[in-house]
């Protein structure tokens, strides 16, 4: 064989494993590149979602304690009415038992 083609194929070999190398070292860079981008995307996602639970949290408290606010005026007005209702029923029994 010939030197010129033994170098050749050898200078060949030599310059795709490098530029495999190189590439392969390349994309691990960018890789963990992105891999830190993408953390810091999820650091912050956890956070967004972190506040909107809680005030969905501080919400659903209200909303509760509205609604117990209603229901005790509810039952306030309830009372007052079956307390007037009551009383009327006992006005008319007793103007009826009067004849």
């Amino acid at each position: 064989m010939d030197a010129g083609i033994v170098l050749t194929a050898a200078g060949t070999v030599v310059a795709v494993v490098g530029s495999n190398i190189a590439l392969s070292g390349w994309l691990r860079a960018d890789m963990k590149a992105f891999e830190t981008e993408i953390r810091g995307w999820k650091e912050e996602f956890r956070k967004d979602t972190s506040n909107y639970r809680d005030e969905v949290k501080n919400e659903m408290k209200d909303f509760h304690g509205r609604l117990e606010r209603q229901d005790a005026e509810f039952k306030g007005k309830l009372a007052l009415q079956d307390a007037e209702f009551k009383a009327h029923v006992m006005h008319f029994y007793e103007e009826r038992t009067k004849k």
